[in-house]
Formats: C-alpha cells, structure tokens, sequence
C-alpha cells in the first residue's frame, strides 16, 4: 500500500485540508507498516495473506450471503496463523475470486478446494464481526421445494413448500441447512442441495404426468430446490366468497379483522368478495 498525503496550494487555502489518496495493488496490499495492523481494532487497510497450503487451512469461518464470510478462528500453527490471518478478519477475495453474496457453505467449498498456493485478501473489522456473531447473523435467502420428503429429525415438506435459509453450514458440517418454514415459522433442517439432489434424482417430475412421445425411462432432471424472492404485491388483493353464506362471512371477516379485510363500496354493496392486504 502506497500513501500519499497532498495539501492543497498556500495560496488558494482557507482551511487546512489534508487529501489523502491509497493506491492499492495486489502487490502492496500485504506491505502496510508493521505497526499498522492491530488485531483488537477495525482498520481501513486490506491485506493480502499469501501462503503455500499445507494440509487443512485450520480457518473456521462465520457469516454468510447476507453479510460477508468473516474468519471467526485460526488454528494454531497454521500456516493461516503464521502468515497473519486472525480472527474478525472479512475474507473478500480468495484467489482473486471475489467472495460477495457467497453462502458460508460455498465459501468453505471453495476454501477446501484450493491445491496449492493461497492468497486471501482480507479486511480486519472487530465491530462488524462483533454484530454478525453478537446478532448471529449470517446466510439469508428463500428457497421453494420441488420434491417431497419426509425423515424422521428432519423438518418434512411437501412440493411447493417455502423456507427461508438462515444457516448453510449447521454446526459446521456440510450437509445440512438451518431453515425456518415460511407459513408457520417452524424450525428446523433440510438436506442441502448437494444431498437434496442426490434423494430426489429418483423423484417423478412435478406435474405427475408423461407425454405420450417421451420414452419410459427417460429421467427428468431438476434442481431440487428453486431460488425464489419475497416480494409484497403493494396492492389489496380481491378475495371471492360465493355461496348461502357469504354475506355472514363477509361481514364477520371485517368486523374481526378489520386490519386484514375491508368490503369495497358502501356498506350497501352487493359484490362478493373482499380485499385483504
């Protein structure tokens, strides 16, 4: 890292003002002064560890899509270690691969997949760690399933179910994802996708049916989980009653959840159905 400190000409000062520009290059990165780094503080400067891998990394790793992977511990004697890296450490590239909206599941993926030499480029920053582990934030993202599956210790579902993901490496292992059902708020695990393909690569396709040009023992292929987004329509959305009843119903809906339901018009209006938001 190269800094440079430029003050504005006496002449057109009225102010003592200090520009201060970083220039950073793969290069300089891990050339900050020694007394620069301290691990008890936040600091501005990235830094570029590099190593030759040696047997496991030894990094235990916290965080995930919706926050950053950050270094939660070191092994000691690692090779990590002796090169620097600490723990409140954000890793932001590993091997020039930029590591943003990477899940804590794929990022210690890529890290095991490393052979040889291993450049992390990392930031230093102990009150963002601190509010991810404090908040045990970390991986954040909804999923909707395209197979049904049913283990006992494990959170059933059915296709079509809603879950969002809160943790893609459960209790450090692969494996598994800690998910919370989107209808009730239950709690629990679901394979993940690596496993999830595996158990539903015997699954029949979605609609149940079969064309009448396609061979019997063609196998239809398809992820076992869809990446979906929450998004609220931001309009009242109609909701039809029909039948004998549906004026009783109607008028129970707004008189008990008139947060909910609201009958359009006046309270003379003959239409059947309600709005809910």
């Amino acid at each position: 890292m190269v800094c440079r400190t430029v003050r504005q000409p006496h002449a057109f000062r009225t102010k003592r003002i200090i520009y201060l520009y970083i220039f950073l290059s793969s290069d300089s990165l891990d050339s900050c002064p020694s007394d620069y780094y301290n691990p008890q503080q936040s600091q501005p400067c990235p830094r570029l560890i590099s190593f030759v891998k040696q047997g496991p990394l030894g990094i235990r790793l916290a965080g995930g899509n919706a926050v950053g992977i950050f270094v939660t511990a070191v092994q000691p004697g690692s090779q990590a270690l002796v090169h620097g890296l600490s723990t409140g450490d954000k890793i932001l590239q590993v091997n020039n691969k930029d590591l943003v909206n990477f899940t804590r599941e794929e990022a210690v993926i890529l890290l095991m997949s490393l052979n040889d030499e291993v450049k992390l480029l990392v930031h230093h920053n102990v009150v963002e760690y601190e509010n991810v582990i404090g908040k045990s934030l970390g991986d954040f993202f909804y999923i909707k399933t395209q197979f049904s599956y049913e283990k006992k210790g494990e959170l059933c579902f059915k296709v079509g179910d809603i879950f969002q993901v809160t943790d893609t490496l459960v209790n450090g292992s692969l494996g598994y994802w800690g998910v919370i059902r989107y209808t009730n708020g239950e709690k629990g695990v679901v394979p993940n996708m690596v496993k999830a393909t595996e158990i539903s690569s015997g699954s029949k396709p979605l609609d149940g049916t079969r064309s009448f040009f396609r061979k019997k023992k063609e196998v239809i292929k398809f992820e076992p989980y869809e990446r979906v987004v929450l998004k609220h329509p931001g309009f009242m959305r109609p909701v039809v009653i029909l039948g004998s009843v549906g004026d009783i119903a109607r008028e129970r809906l707004s008189l008990e959840h008139p947060d909910m339901f609201s009958s359009p018009g006046n309270s003379n209006s003959q239409l059947p159905f309600l709005l809910f938001n």
